[in-house]
């Protein structure tokens, strides 16, 4: 990051993991106090622009009711907490208010991690990354923002691509994947959103591998983080499976395969998203047809376009309507 002065104001956070964001002199840059709640952090950078993601981690964060605002409109330094598991979210400028309009793509697992891998030696982690640049080129032209968590075959840790979005002030998140099956028959897409209790076995084992093979693990955490957890992802639920719902449908006239349906499951890439968040698992790259589709441009063009359309009615249904902050 080149070297500068931070302008920065004193802002307070509430209590538990941290208390207050304060500059230190001459604009050299800002202090962070932490409360008692905290117990770890973890930090990375953002290019274009060129962005510092710093992630506290603890339990008993309790913020504003109405975060402050600075008293005086100007250059700042723009500091975001993302959603942290023991945490309550804090969302601050809605994309609405300044008029855009975000989707965050997260091209499934990349770099080390190549995802599920065929017969034939063909990489989920390949697919997923060329859907994802298709369905961003598609959106931009319908005038939508994207950001992609990744634009190479880079390891991108589970945790930062959500607090990406989360920084981004997203208004979907969307992880793209790819199936895969010991049955060679199994076909057709699936769609997910966040819970810590799966809808069935399936979609316990799915989560799980998806888990472990980006190197995450499941949420847990003791019995307050989960209360927290779950008062913080109440608010986006609904809307979640709304456009997991617009998904699946379009795939499933894309596909012209049986409704393989919506579920949830505890997916870590899933966890802390301070928007609608959803994964989709587009296609199983262990049905040799499904696997041969995939490899086609034409068809990645046609799944590209078929998500951008189903986030647009999604959109179309809920825009300009905020979800209201839970009740404690």
């Amino acid at each position: 990051m080149s070297k500068g002065t931070v302008n920065a104001q004193e802002r307070g956070l509430g209590s538990g993991i941290a208390t207050a964001v304060k500059p230190l002199p001459a604009g050299s840059g800002v202090a962070i106090l932490l409360g008692k709640g905290f117990k770890s952090f973890s930090s990375f950078k953002l290019r274009n622009p060129e962005r510092f993601v710093l992630l506290l981690q603890g339990e008993s964060q309790q913020v504003p009711a109405t975060p402050p605002q600075p008293s005086q409109p100007g250059p700042s330094t723009q500091l975001q907490t993302p959603q942290i598991p023991g945490g309550v979210p804090v969302r601050a400028g809605s994309p609405q208010a300044r008029g855009r309009y975000v989707v965050v793509i997260d091209p499934g697992h990349g770099g080390s991690d190549s995802g599920a891998v065929n017969k034939n030696g063909e990489e989920e982690k390949t697919f997923t990354l060329v859907i994802a640049k298709d369905l961003g080129a598609w959106l931009q032209k319908q005038g939508i923002e994207t950001i992609l968590t990744r634009n190479t075959d880079t390891f991108i840790p589970l945790t930062q691509r959500t607090a990406i979005a989360n920084f981004d002030h997203a208004d979907v998140f969307l992880s793209i994947h790819i199936n895969a099956s010991p049955s060679p028959l199994a076909k057709g897409a699936e769609t997910y959103f966040m819970s810590r209790q799966a809808t069935n076995l399936w979609s316990k084992q799915l989560a799980e591998k998806e888990n472990a093979s980006s190197g995450g693990r499941s949420p847990d955490g003791n019995a307050l983080s989960m209360v927290l957890w779950s008062l913080a992802q109440n608010r986006y639920m609904a809307e979640s499976s709304d456009l997991a719902e617009a998904i699946q449908k379009r795939l499933n006239d894309l596909l012209g395969t049986k409704e393989r349906g919506v579920s949830q499951a505890p997916f870590v890439v899933l966890e802390g998203a301070e928007m609608p968040a959803v994964l989709v698992e587009v296609a199983f790259l262990t049905n040799p047809h499904e696997a041969a589709q995939l490899s086609d441009s034409d068809f990645q063009d046609q799944v590209a376009a078929t998500l951008g359309k189903a986030i647009m009615d999604f959109r179309a249904k809920h825009d300009g309507k905020n979800p209201a902050l839970p009740t404690p």
